[in-house]
């Protein structure tokens, strides 16, 4: 019994000491800080909240070599769930000058996803694009690793070494397409916005 009265005894004193601490907070003024806290945090809460920030353009230029060198073109328009991950859908052109051919044109349309390793302004990722071709149809997968580096508040750029591994159509010398796979290795720089 003796137990259960020092249990009730200082849970009573303790509701009391922290009541007494709460009315001090008040009467010293600090209930103005507390306001100050709670309206930063709606704020937060109400920016974290906005789609449109979180919309991320990118316009990215490449130099590629594999079977023949190839400069690229792209478009890429998407989403940044938070600080580490990323995912949209792209478009660009690719132009193979050593083609010779009317096919020497690409135009890939893909999904594009971007994993962020770290948080600070200079953020290493791995990226990858999986699409199709829309010129003359085949796969498009583009396999990235890179960096990125904030510029201002809504201005990244980045620079990346790439690998496209896409399927293109060319032509014998009697004039008989034939489609094969290649790969291009080169690198890829952008920015963000």
């Amino acid at each position: 019994m003796k137990r259960i009265i020092l249990i009730f005894a200082a849970i009573t004193f303790s509701l009391s000491a922290a009541e007494a601490q709460d009315d001090t907070r008040y009467s010293q003024g600090v209930f103005t800080e507390t306001t100050t806290i709670t309206h930063t945090k709606v704020e937060k809460i109400k920016n974290e909240h906005n789609i449109t920030k979180n919309i991320k353009k990118s316009i990215e230029l490449g130099l590629q070599y594999g079977s023949d060198i190839s400069t690229e073109c792209h478009y890429i328009l998407g989403y940044r769930f938070n600080n580490l991950l990323y995912l949209g859908g792209g478009t660009g052109i690719i132009y193979f000058p050593e083609a010779g051919t009317t096919e020497s044109f690409d135009i890939p349309i893909y999904i594009n996803s971007k994993l962020y390793l770290t948080k600070s302004i200079l953020k290493p990722y791995i990226s990858l694009s999986i699409g199709t071709k829309f010129s003359n149809g085949g796969y498009y997968v583009s396999p990235s690793i890179g960096i990125d580096k904030a510029i201002r508040d809504n201005l990244n750029w980045y620079l990346s070494v790439c690998a496209d591994f896409l399927n293109q159509r060319e032509y014998s010398h009697d004039g008989v397409p034939k489609i094969i796979d290649c790969i291009h290795v080169g690198l890829r720089t952008g920015l963000t916005f």
